[in-house]
């Protein structure tokens, strides 16, 4: 039996500006970063820009 769970689709998408919090982010951490921590640190980049807390 399958699920029939309904599917929610959302889009967002980074701008220069949030693109370059992240970068300034990564460089002020003066280290490298795991795709853990750079993916945490996107999405919460997308939350403030879609104005969730």
């Amino acid at each position: 039996m399958q699920n029939n769970l309904s599917k929610v689709e959302t889009n967002y998408k980074i701008d220069a500006a949030q693109l370059e919090r992240l970068v300034e982010w990564l460089r002020k951490s003066n280290r490298p970063q795991s795709l853990k921590s750079l993916t945490r640190r996107y999405i919460e980049l997308l939350k403030e820009s879609a104005g969730v807390k």
